[in-house]
Formats: structure tokens, C-alpha cells, sequence
């Protein structure tokens, strides 16, 4: 068990269904991850209720997209044991999947690798070109067409794409130590219209190589988008077995909706 000390600072790695919430941040009259966070460790803590919880994220994802393994740290003055297990009983579509005690330097946004994976329905999509497409990404670019945000670097390395095929889907897995806003939706834009034929390697290349020239593929649906995982060095989460089994019970939910639709599809039988 974590010692116990006044005024801890605390790091969850935390899942959550992107689609019961409007986005990631803070804002008013909606319900987002931060903010239903927030409002019940306020509940939890022993501050003065006039004195709010700061909350930090490696992640802010936007309004749709879900994680496996984001995280986000504050700082408490009640014990760990009475500030996680109250706060998972009271959280809905969000789970505490692991927890620990860091520093009070400590930053979620200095990671030391996101990964990422975006499951893109397989129709019409080769999967030669879409590899190669997802080859062109990695290493070193600078991707200015592939964001709209000019604060900053555009200048970054995607250490690793890997493709997968399961079901319907190519489950594409993305992995980088940081990434801009929209980035990941922008380049899966561009990969599945290589992957149908209606751009060339050539098309993608020139806007990694030429930031001078301006080109948009659209931006992927963010449904589709997991935040699957967060890494810091030398640093491990106490998991919560609660979690797990909550996940657990609904997945088999969403399985049986999915078998039932599959079966209204079906072409009924004359």
C-alpha cells in the first residue's frame, strides 16, 4: 500500500468512453472527463470547497475519443484510500484502472511514449497501400498539414505504425512521445485514401517534405480513436481489479447488441 502523506500528489491511469462525454477539458453546463473528475474529488477532498482541485492530463482528447490508459494527477489532502475507492464508485463511464503516488514536480505531459490505435472499417481499402501509407508516416516530419494548431513544433518522429486486421476492421497503432492536436484523425484521413486508391505515396510525401505546401485530407471520425496507453520511465501503476470487472461485464453487453444487430441485418429468409 501507498504511504499515506497530507497534501499528496496522485497519478490515475484512467478509461473512458469518449462518446458519453463533450471532450476531454473543463467546460460549462456539459459533461466532460476532467470536469466530472473534478467535480467529485471536490466532493471527496477536505479543502475548502471555495479552494478548486487542479487537474493535469497527459491527454486532453477531444469530444468522442476514448482511452485505455490516459492519465491525470492532482493534488489531495486525503489519504489514497479515501480518495480512489470513493472516487470510482462515484465516476460513470470513466474507470480507475491503476493509481500511484508521484512527486510534486511530477507532469503528466512530459511522457515518454503515447500510443494510440484507430480502428478504420476495412471496406474498400487495400491493405498493401495502406501499410505503405502508414510506412511514409514514420520517422522524422515536419506535420504542419496534419494539425491546425501553429503554437506548436510541428516537427516531430513517429517511432512506429503497425497494422493489424481483425473482424472488419485494420486496427492501426500509432506510436509517438507526443503528438499535435488532430494529428493522428488527419494522417488515418490520408491512409485510407491511399489505401482506396485515390491519392499516391508521392501525394503524402510531398506534404511531409514541402511545410510550404498546404493540403488537407480531411480528419477521421474520432469514435474510432482509442487513447490506448501512456508510458513514463520508471514509473508503475497499483492496479484496480473493480475496474477490470466492470469493463468486463460491459463488453459482454456490447457484444450482445452487436450479435443482435448483425442478426437484424441478416437477409431474411423467403
Amino acid at each position: 500500500m501507498i504511504p499515506f502523506h497530507r497534501h499528496m500528489r496522485i497519478a490515475l491511469k484512467i478509461a473512458y468512453d469518449g462518446t458519453k462525454f463533450h471532450g476531454f477539458a473543463i467546460q460549462p453546463k456539459v459533461r466532460t472527463i476532467e470536469g466530472e473528475i473534478s467535480r467529485y474529488l471536490q466532493k471527496i477532498s477536505k479543502e475548502k470547497k471555495t479552494q478548486k482541485i487542479k487537474i493535469q492530463s497527459a491527454s486532453r482528447t477531444d469530444q468522442g475519443v476514448s482511452a485505455k490508459g490516459n492519465i491525470v494527477v492532482f493534488d489531495i489532502n486525503t489519504s489514497f484510500k479515501e480518495t480512489i475507492y470513493p472516487l470510482q464508485t462515484k465516476l460513470r463511464d470513466i474507470w480507475i484502472r491503476g493509481a500511484t503516488q508521484v512527486s510534486e514536480e511530477f507532469n503528466p505531459r512530459y511522457a515518454h511514449k503515447r500510443w494510440y490505435r484507430y480502428y478504420l472499417p476495412d471496406k474498400s481499402i487495400e491493405s498493401y497501400q495502406l501499410k505503405q501509407a502508414g510506412h511514409l508516416f514514420q520517422g522524422e516530419h515536419n506535420f504542419t498539414n496534419y494539425t491546425k494548431d501553429t503554437t506548436k513544433n510541428p516537427c516531430l518522429k513517429i517511432d512506429k505504425i503497425t497494422i493489424t486486421h481483425k473482424k472488419n476492421f485494420y486496427l492501426i497503432d500509432i506510436t509517438a512521445q507526443r503528438f499535435l492536436w488532430n494529428q493522428v484523425r488527419r494522417m488515418v484521413a490520408a491512409m485510407e485514401k491511399m489505401g482506396k486508391n485515390k491519392i499516391n505515396p508521392a501525394t503524402i510525401e510531398k506534404t511531409l517534405n514541402d511545410s510550404c505546401h498546404h493540403k488537407s485530407f480531411g480528419i477521421a471520425p474520432p469514435e474510432y480513436l482509442m487513447l490506448m496507453d501512456v508510458q513514463y520511465k520508471n514509473m508503475t501503476f497499483t492496479p484496480f481489479n473493480k475496474a477490470q470487472k466492470n469493463i468486463e461485464n460491459i463488453t459482454q453487453y456490447y457484444h450482445m447488441r452487436a450479435l443482435m444487430f448483425e442478426n437484424m441485418a441478416e437477409t431474411p429468409k423467403s
